[in-house]
């Protein structure tokens, strides 16, 4: 994932340069990982990085870079979540697929940024072809996920395996019974057998 975060990043810096273009003209980049996991081990759920000099972390190489990165389900076990004053939790709060309907009219109402934002996404909402290609993307999503879900089930699934044959050939050649090392590892007696 970090990865993955790091190439939309420079992506955006670059992709702001047309040929010709003086590199002062690149604007600043500040990208937004809004994650539904913790990817970190910080205890804060958000986390805000620049490009530093390694051994002296007062001297910053540029202002142009900037990643930050949500956790969300630290951000939903946040006790004192200030949406009267914090416009980060009010945002944060918005995009919360778990808050409460009355929090969500609440922020919505008293953020003209949060209120434009929520009446862009129902008109998108209403037009039948961003929908159609919204619900496609979502289907693509769950597909790749659960994919990669069966795919490490599999790799599980057979490094069990392939270590229960181990067990069961150490053994066998230490004269334990077919029965016995079959209760041990799982395997039937046929298998055990073969080694």
């Amino acid at each position: 994932m970090i990865k993955r975060l790091l190439y939309y990043w420079s992506r955006e810096f670059v992709v702001n340069l047309d040929s010709g273009d003086k590199y002062q003209e690149l604007p600043k980049v500040i990208a937004i990982g809004i994650l539904d996991f913790s990817l970190l081990r910080v205890p804060e759920f958000h986390s805000t990085y620049h490009i530093w000099e390694d051994n002296n972390k007062n001297c910053k190489l540029t202002d142009d870079l900037e990643l930050h990165i949500i956790d969300m389900p630290q951000y939903r076990k946040l006790k004192n979540k200030d949406i009267e004053n914090n416009p980060l939790h009010r945002w944060l709060s918005f995009l919360n697929e778990k808050e409460s309907n009355e929090t969500l009219k609440k922020v919505i109402n008293m953020d003209n940024g949060i209120k434009s934002a929520d009446k862009k996404m129902k008109d998108l909402l209403r037009d039948k072809d961003t929908l159609i290609h919204y619900q496609k993307r979502e289907f693509a999503i769950a597909e790749y996920n659960n994919t990669l879900l069966h795919r490490e089930e599999r790799g599980k699934k057979e490094g069990r395996q392939e270590k229960a044959i181990e067990i069961a050939f150490r053994l066998k050649n230490k004269g334990m019974t077919l029965e016995e090392i079959s209760k041990i590892t799982d395997l039937s007696t046929e298998q055990i057998k073969k080694l």
